[in-house]
Parts: structure tokens; sequence; C-alpha cells
């Protein structure tokens, strides 16, 4: 469940840059999870929790204000 969760984020259109503003993981750690050149399994805790509770948070702004850009 928590891989899927961090997979959902990284498969996501937000820019690497993005991620690392709203979660402290680094930019070039999303990219190289993002092109595979680094496995979810290897990244430390303390990073894996910080996506998993962004994505967390992400889904659940989406489900009580829905998708804002479907909204224009």
């Amino acid at each position: 469940m928590i891989i899927e969760t961090i997979e959902r984020l990284l498969n996501s259109d937000l820019s690497a840059y993005y991620i690392h503003q709203q979660t402290g993981v680094t930019a070039s750690s999303i990219q190289r999870l993002r092109s595979g050149e680094r496995q979810l399994n290897k990244l430390t805790l303390d990073s894996a929790e910080k996506l998993y509770r962004f994505q967390l948070e992400l889904e659940e702004n989406q489900q009580n204000y829905g998708d804002v850009n479907n909204e224009h």
C-alpha cells in the first residue's frame, strides 16, 4: 500500500521540483525514481514517509475539493 501510494505520486504530472519543495526529498532523487535509476525499496524511511504523506495529503485535498482543473 505504501509503495503503491508513492508510485501514484511519482506517476503524477507534478514536477520533481514541486514535490521537492513540498516534501524536502531532493528533485534528483525523485527524477531517479521516475526514470527507474533508483528503486523505491532503496529509499530511506524518512524519504518514503515524506512522499507517502504528501500523496495522502493530495488525495485528501482532491477528495475534499475535487479536481480544481475540471472546474474551469
